[in-house]
């Protein structure tokens, strides 16, 4: 699959999102997807997740601590010329963890500062175990390659330092003397010597003067430059370069041929999709309002008749009660509801109870939140419970036939909100399905609704549109026909079916 890495690095990144979302106070897979949804409205973006390891085909610059435990197919060290920081051993106190403190030792007499011998020990002491720590470092550059090994560097005398490397060269020792290693002043010290002895392996040795390296350079650029004499000479009207005319030309002039679809939205929500139709309705086919960002159906605010102060607990409305019902509605166990069989007082007490010990400990349980839950009025539930399509509900539920929460993406042709379209582009839809269960005759969509309305016709008007993307997609994941679709009010207490 094209980007297969890269998709795989998005999904992975995802979860761990869910994960860390998860940790939190909010629960649930429809709260996660109501974060989801805030995150786009507020263009919050993430970007895309990291794809690059050790494995990667890339090249990759570190220092050699980052390297240890690290391979590599080619490695380059650099900077090999390097001198060793040894500002330790020549500081004014030499300090020891074991030998302690050495200082000059003063002539008052003469006014003479000479070190004295332990602060010479010491700063031998600090040298030594410098250079030691200098070659466990190069131990760990010239171990990462796999393949190849380049070792760059700069050297002021290089065939100074070449010629007394070749001193060594009779020492049929492969261990460098304990002279060689204390004496080195940077890694060529270390690196040359052990070169210039050995025999018969794949080493090879190159110098490079910077006069070589500047002659080549100038050599490059005079080739695939323009001559002084062509400059002085400019004429506007001849072409130089025939295929660097070519290619411009074509980059310039090139006009790209799906122009009207990239100014068009290709992603929608269910609720766009919805909203875009409702106000196309209100303004009698008119003109399409353009879509910027996401538009949401917001229920509007119930300012309370109580002042603020003198209410005991903040109640939640609008888009905040309808998340609360919904997801009372998605955790409710319906086959082991109690039936209600009887309007009397005390059939309606047995219920309640049975619910509010449901929701507290749903509360206690984490997976409703306390403030969503006071929120809900029992009664609600219950009108609901006692409703044909609560029976209906509860029998699907006991037959195992019924699925809440079902979040889906519907590939739809442009041309259906685009009519001008031509090319066939496919726009996707996604949105979640609050409920749906299976009968003998075929799928019945549910969607719960807390709009605060008045009339049933005018909460119809507003979703038919979006119940009937909800059918197609139902339709084409199950491959079964969608014989119902069905708003139920909690506002009104009663279900409204939808025809078109």
């Amino acid at each position: 699959m094209p980007g297969g890495a890269q998709r795989k690095a998005n999904l992975d990144m995802l979860i761990e999102k869910a994960r860390a979302y998860e940790s939190t106070s909010y629960k649930g897979l429809f709260h996660f997807v109501r974060y989801i949804e805030q995150l786009q409205k507020y263009d919050v973006d993430y970007g895309e997740a990291s794809i690059e390891d050790e494995h990667a085909d890339t090249v990759r610059v570190m220092t050699i601590h980052k390297s240890k435990g690290l391979e590599f197919p080619v490695v380059i060290v650099a900077g090999m010329g390097k001198r060793f920081n040894m500002q330790d051993a020549r500081s004014a106190v030499a300090l020891h963890a074991g030998m302690g403190v050495g200082l000059d030792a003063v002539n008052l007499e003469y006014r003479t500062k000479i070190p004295s011998i332990i602060k010479k020990v010491i700063q031998k002491e600090e040298a030594l175990e410098s250079l030691g720590e200098e070659l466990r470092v190069l131990y760990v550059a010239l171990t990462r390659a796999k393949e190849k090994l380049i070792i760059t560097g700069t050297l002021s005398n290089p065939e100074d330092k070449i010629s007394d490397g070749r001193v060594f060269q009779g020492n049929k020792r492969k261990e460098l003397s304990f002279l060689q290693l204390s004496h080195a002043v940077t890694y060529w010290d270390f690196i040359l010597p052990a070169v210039l002895r050995t025999e018969g392996e794949p080493l090879k040795l190159q110098i490079l003067h910077v006069e070589d390296v500047v002659k080549e350079s100038i050599e490059e650029e005079e080739k695939s430059g323009i001559s002084r004499a062509v400059l002085e000479n400019w004429d506007v009207n001849e072409i130089y370069e025939p295929k660097l005319h070519d290619m411009m030309k074509e980059q310039f002039e090139f006009i790209y041929p799906y122009e009207k679809s990239s100014m068009r939205k290709l992603k929608f929500t269910v609720t766009e999709l919805k909203k875009r139709a409702y106000e196309i309705g209100l303004d009698g086919g008119e003109e399409e309002r353009e879509e910027e960002g996401e538009l949401l159906q917001e229920e509007p605010e119930v300012v309370p008749m109580i002042p603020q102060f003198l209410q005991e607990d903040e109640v939640l409305a609008g888009a905040a009660r309808g998340t609360a019902y919904h997801r009372v509605m998605e955790l409710l166990d319906m086959k082991g509801m109690p039936e209600f069989t009887e309007d009397t007082a005390g059939e309606k007490e047995n219920w309640k109870k049975y619910f509010m010990d449901w929701l507290d400990d749903q509360v206690r349980r984490g997976r409703i939140e306390e403030d969503a839950a006071r929120c809900i009025c029992w009664e609600d539930i219950l009108q609901f419970a006692k409703s044909g399509i609560g029976r209906r509900l509860r029998e699907a539920d006991g037959k195992q036939r019924l699925w809440r929460e079902q979040p889906f993406v519907l590939g739809i042709d442009a041309r259906e909100l685009y009519p001008e379209e031509e090319d066939g582009e496919l726009i996707l839809v996604q949105g979640i399905i609050d409920a749906y269960f299976e009968e003998p005759d075929g799928l019945v969509v549910l969607d719960y609704k807390t709009d605060k309305i008045r009339r049933k016709e005018e909460l119809a008007e507003r979703y038919q549109e979006q119940l009937r993307y909800y059918a197609k997609a139902l339709e084409q994941m199950t491959g079964k026909k969608v014989k119902e679709k069905i708003i139920y009010s909690f506002t009104l207490k009663e279900g409204i079916y939808l025809n078109k």
